[in-house]
């Protein structure tokens, strides 16, 4: 998983060499103050009775630092979360379903917050598992569109 966010950050500087963008022509279309931004990635696929893990990413794509904020991690129905969360301050629902990660304020324009969540696959799972989501919240956010995306679980034959 890692590898595939490296090529992807490589991928996206690339072209923004090649079509000339500066990475100053990117801050001036960014609104103003702080404005979290979920990005998408689906974790690793994972046999069924085995472990993966969803790492929820959150990008300040605004101007100013980030006040406190929360990312919930909502899972699949036949994936469980288990074992140590990134960072410790996650805290889990009764039934394992949802996970809940405070962060602190002061998250940098341009820089990411990523809560990792050990998650289980229930043993009879199949296919591809759907309804996961990453949400973020905070106060004032100028663009709440791009404050949650959905993920999938694939689940190994």
């Amino acid at each position: 998983m890692l590898k595939r966010l490296m090529t992807m950050v490589a991928t996206c500087c690339a072209v923004g060499s090649l079509v000339g963008v500066a990475p100053t022509s990117v801050a001036a279309h960014r609104a103003p103050g702080a404005d979290l931004a979920v990005e998408r990635l689906d974790p690793d696929a994972a046999p069924a009775g085995g472990l993966t893990s969803v790492h929820a990413i959150v990008v300040n794509t605004g101007t100013a630092k980030a006040g406190a904020f929360t990312v919930t991690i909502t899972l699949p129905r036949q994936v469980t979360a288990e074992g140590r969360f990134f960072p410790a301050s996650c805290a889990v629902s009764g039934d394992g379903s949802t996970v809940r990660c405070p962060f602190r304020a002061g998250l940098a324009p341009e820089r990411s917050a990523t809560a990792r969540i050990p998650v289980r696959l229930d043993r009879d799972a199949t296919g591809t598992l759907t309804g996961g989501r990453v949400a973020v919240s905070s106060e004032g956010d100028p663009t709440p569109d791009d404050d949650a995306a959905p993920f999938t679980v694939t689940v190994q034959r």
